[in-house]
């Protein structure tokens, strides 16, 4: 469950910044994810929202990926368009700025 810092919580607010997912794993996953509320809690409540994977020797096979998205607009087509991507463990590739040689 993603709940959005901090309007989350707010019964008339939460249902539009809030995003969920089912996971998978348990606390020995690597990815893993869990609840505050004790390993027994099916919600997951904290886990890795920003992935990164970076290649030394040679970046560009460096890959990213943030849930839900990178807008923080909850009308924007990007609010949530990394979500399912980032749930089965996609990546999307890095790219070098425009002020790159």
């Amino acid at each position: 469950q993603l709940l959005h810092q901090p309007l989350g919580g707010s019964p008339t607010a939460g249902p539009t910044f809030n995003r969920s997912v089912p996971g998978d794993g348990d606390r020995f996953t690597v990815k893993s994810a869990s609840s505050f509320q004790g390993w027994e809690a099916y919600d997951q409540r904290h886990g890795a929202q920003y992935r990164q994977v970076v290649s030394l020797g040679n970046l560009e096979e460096s890959r990213w990926i943030v849930a839900p998205g990178q807008s923080g607009l909850p009308a924007s087509p990007h609010y949530d368009d990394l979500l399912a991507r980032w749930q089965s463990g996609g990546y999307l590739p890095m790219r070098a700025g425009d002020d790159r040689e």
